[in-house]
């Protein structure tokens, strides 16, 4: 009874001799690597999706908290990181880990397994730009024939009766602009301004329209230029200065002065 007892107490004596410094070593961060069988120092992967709350596998195993995560404790090397997220594609990838140094996958971008489709309008344009988050221009040749969408979604009053979006002329059809013909439509993304290049009579005209009013403010600031640019453009940080591009040159004009 008396060896046996000897026994147990060696046996326990070395697992507490082997498992101790493990567990201490992996509260300090370090484990074996599986590939050296040394220990080293861990690192770790952080993963955020667009959209959030996606499932995070690694190596297989499934991560219990959703995106945005934080995976800790992972051994130096490659880990194949899986996300998954219902309504979406899969997001593969092998990804290095380096010790104690993160590994970031920042707003990782799920695809859709299926693209929500919206009819804008049944109607032929020669050419649609976005201006701000929920507005398209529609344009056509002649400034007339210019509509307005507003295409925030679940908003029964931008459709009409034919279920695509209602859209509303820039130029009603006695404004003195209306019979101009467009040259060039300048716009920034996510500007609600937009500069119209248009011949009105027979004359060059710029047209610097705000969207955010309803109607649309519509200036003409033709006199700010002394004559035709190669190129115009303006940061939506700053609709007040647009930037005039010529070959030898650069003009800014403030539009409010």
């Amino acid at each position: 009874m008396l060896a046996l007892r000897k026994i147990v107490f060696y046996i326990f004596a070395i697992v507490y001799l082997i498992l101790c410094p493990l567990l201490v070593a992996r509260m300090l961060g370090f484990v074996i690597n599986p590939l050296t069988h040394r220990l080293e120092k861990t690192g770790l992967v952080y993963v955020s999706t667009n959209p959030p709350d996606a499932t995070v596998y690694i190596d297989g195993r499934v991560s219990h908290q959703k995106t945005p995560t934080a995976i800790r404790d992972l051994a130096p090397g490659k880990h194949f990181i899986r996300i998954e997220l219902i309504g979406y594609n899969d997001w593969e990838r092998t990804v290095p880990v380096k010790g104690k140094k993160a590994t970031v996958l920042a707003n990782t971008l799920l695809i859709p397994e299926e693209w929500p489709i919206h009819i804008i309008t049944n109607q032929s344009y020669q050419n649609i730009f976005p201006a701000d988050d929920d507005i398209l221009i529609a344009a056509n040749p002649v400034l007339k024939n210019i509509d307005i969408f507003h295409t925030t979604q679940g908003l029964e009053e931008n459709f009409n009766e034919e279920n695509t979006y209602e859209k509303t002329p820039l130029f009603s059809s006695d404004s003195i602009y209306a019979e101009g013909e467009m040259v060039h439509l300048y716009n920034a993304p996510q500007s609600p301004f937009i500069l119209l290049e248009a011949n009105i009579k027979d004359k060059l005209r710029f047209l610097w329209v705000n969207l955010k009013e309803t109607p649309p403010i519509i200036e003409d600031i033709s006199d700010l230029f002394v004559q035709i640019p190669t190129r115009i453009a303006w940061d939506n940080a700053d609709n007040d200065n647009i930037f005039a591009f010529y070959p030898d040159h650069i003009y800014r004009i403030d539009i409010k002065k």
